[in-house]
């Protein structure tokens, strides 16, 4: 059997090899950054993946509604009689300030009166013709 011939590597070839390999290894990480970067723009710039509206999907989960029942003792007197118990109170209010805008614009006030009065005479103990002439109603 013959030995094949053994191959000799000067130092300009391994030269040569190790800027190869340096500069395919810059070349694939500048891709991989400018793709990293690309899709994150793209995230920001259009605020929805994959059809879906993360500014809506950020909002639901970040945002709840809930009612806390705050229990309070009963004070009572030195005759055994409650003076002070726990109630329930609620604060209903109307915006009537034309000023009161979201930031797409639109409207956060009372822009039907007589459609507000009729929903507050629903749960409140007063009739709509009543509510409509409220203060400052114009």
């Amino acid at each position: 059997m013959k030995q094949s011939p053994k191959r000799t590597v000067t130092s300009k070839q391994v030269r040569r090899n190790q800027r190869v390999f340096g500069r395919t290894l810059l070349v694939i990480f500048t891709l991989a950054l400018v793709l990293f970067i690309g899709r994150f723009s793209y995230i920001a710039i259009g605020k929805n993946v994959e059809h879906v509206n993360l500014s809506t999907q950020a909002k639901k989960l970040y945002t709840a509604n809930h009612t806390l029942k705050a229990q309070r003792g009963t004070i009572y007197d030195a005759s055994s009689q409650p003076i002070a118990e726990d109630t329930s109170t609620y604060s209903l209010y109307a915006v009537l300030d034309k000023n009161q805008r979201t930031i797409a614009g639109k409207p956060m006030y009372v822009t039907n009166k007589t459609k507000a009065a009729r929903v507050l005479s629903k749960y409140l103990p007063i009739s709509d013709k009543k509510s409509v002439g409220l203060p400052n109603a114009q």
